[in-house]
């Protein structure tokens, strides 16, 4: 009788990294803020090829912030609506 292998696959070492902490994890982190991979990379320490990569695993993409799409795009905007507007109503005030 052959021995019933286990179905359950196990995270590879990216996916536990992503999600138990770790460089990968702030490197999702970072581009759910949008920041750029260059930028994320320098701040991990990991190469811009290693970031591509996690973000792919991880389905997140630095664009969502940007177009607004992102989870983290739609909390920020509520949170400084006011006082970004604010800053522009002056900043137009003073320029025009």
């Amino acid at each position: 009788m052959v021995a019933s292998k286990n179905n359950s696959k196990r995270p590879s070492p990216v996916a536990r990294e992503l999600m138990e902490g770790g460089l990968r994890h702030d490197a999702a982190f970072y581009a759910s803020y949008g920041f750029a991979g260059k930028y994320i990379a320098r701040m991990t320490g990991l190469r811009v090829g290693q970031v591509s990569y996690a973000l792919k695993k991880a389905q997140v993409r630095i664009t969502d912030y940007r177009n607004g799409m992102g989870n983290v795009a739609t909390i920020v905007m509520k949170l400084t609506q006011e006082e970004v507007d604010d800053q522009l109503y002056k900043h137009l005030r003073k320029t025009l």
